[in-house]
């Protein structure tokens, strides 16, 4: 992906929002997805490259989310919601995000 090789480098910003590292937490913890690092250590690590900015999650994002239609799932609905708050596109692979084109997606 063009954008995140360019993160790498220094050259493009990325904001990580609080929703994604909950969801592999959880998806984590639930063993539907296995990481070499613990979830701790990988955002640590990822976070460490000044390229890669959390983002907190805010009542706003909380109630945006809430009205989201587009999915049941939580986690796409924070996620959007945090997007729609920075007024950036979101880097995702998923396709109810994508579909709804309730934001510009990358990717």
């Amino acid at each position: 992906m063009k954008h995140l090789r360019a993160a790498d480098n220094g050259q493009a910003l990325v904001h990580v929002p609080m929703a994604v590292v909950w969801e592999v937490s959880v998806l984590v913890r639930s063993a539907r997805v296995r990481l070499g690092p613990s979830t701790r250590e990988l955002f640590e690590q990822l976070f460490q490259n000044p390229a890669y900015q959390p983002y907190g999650v805010t009542l706003e994002q909380i109630f945006t989310a809430g009205e989201l239609g587009f999915t049941r799932d939580p986690f796409d609905a924070l996620i959007v919601a945090a997007a729609q708050s920075l007024h950036l596109p979101l880097l995702t692979r998923a396709g109810a995000i994508h579909d709804s084109a309730i934001v510009d997606v990358i990717w």
